[in-house]
């Protein structure tokens, strides 16, 4: 409870009794229970006005702490100000400051890429000096250098003429080399088709000799082609009794001599073709025995 609050709750109840107490008064004749009631207005009053008082006091002292409080608080405002406007003062010399930081820094960098830049212009010059100097002292010499170019020059010419002669030479043995070349080709291709041609010739012959040796046994030699069509070979039949069977080996046989009449041409033919082959092979090595005879020479 503030001293305001108990200063009028005392002003309340003193006019409270107060009223009590004059109502009180106003009878004229007084009971003893009216008495009573009036002596107890009485000491409520004295204590209302005692608790007045004391309340007045409170009161008083409270404006008189509030007064003191509201000048420290205007002398507290005053000190504020005064450190506010101080704080003022020294963050405008810090941001003043910071910009003159700001600017040396970017002058520190501009110096320093000032330097790198001279330093690069100074790496130049050094190099510009130094191919001068090269150029100088290759112009002091240039009479010599004449000299060891030409002779270079010469020689180059010399090893190029060489070099020619020898490709002239390579170009030639390799025109002699495709031309020897086509022909061993031809060669080998009408040896490859002899050789076959024999191969043929000897595979007719056995078979020739295979269906003779057959019919010579009173056997009815019967072929046996592969999936191509080719004879590869004979065989017999196995004796049957019916006609039907015989009829069967009669159709067989028919179609027997009609292959063997494609597949058994005239083989004299083909081994005179055979050794005229053999003839071809021995021509050629000699023709390459002899070769090698007039290189060896050459060399």
């Amino acid at each position: 409870m503030t001293a305001q609050t108990a200063y009028d709750n005392a002003v309340s109840q003193l006019s409270s009794v107060s009223a009590n107490l004059t109502q009180a008064q106003s009878v004229a004749v007084q009971t003893p229970t009216a008495q009573a009631n009036l002596s107890s207005a009485k000491a409520t009053l004295i204590q209302a006005q005692e608790n007045l008082v004391k309340a007045q006091q409170a009161v008083d002292d409270l404006s008189a702490d509030i007064t003191v409080k509201q000048a420290n608080l205007v002398a507290a405002k005053e000190v504020l100000a005064s450190k506010q406007a101080d704080l003022t003062a020294k963050q405008d010399v810090l941001t003043q400051s910071k910009a003159r930081l700001a600017s040396l820094q970017a002058d520190l960098l501009m110096a320093q890429e000032n330097v790198v830049t001279a330093k690069a212009n100074v790496d130049k010059a050094k190099a510009i000096l130094g191919e001068a100097q090269v150029t100088l002292a290759n112009l002091k010499n240039a009479p010599q250098l004449l000299k060891e170019a030409q002779a270079k020059e010469a020689i180059a010419k010399a090893n190029l003429l060489d070099a020619l002669d020898s490709l002239k030479a390579e170009l030639l043995k390799l025109k002699d080399l495709q031309v020897k070349q086509v022909a061993a080709q031809a060669v080998y291709d009408t040896t490859s088709k002899a050789y076959q041609n024999v191969l043929e010739a000897q595979e007719k012959e056995r078979l020739q000799a295979e269906y003779d040796s057959l019919v010579a046994q009173g056997k009815q030699p019967i072929p046996v082609v592969n999936e191509t069509g080719k004879i590869t070979g004979y065989t017999v039949l196995a004796p049957e009794a019916p006609q039907s069977a015989s009829k069967a080996q009669g159709e067989v046989v028919t179609a027997a001599k009609k292959a063997e009449t494609k597949e058994l041409p005239n083989t004299g033919t083909e081994a005179h073709a055979g050794l005229a082959t053999l003839g071809l092979l021995g021509a050629f090595g000699g023709f390459g025995l002899l070769s090698r005879k007039k290189k060896k020479t050459k060399n």
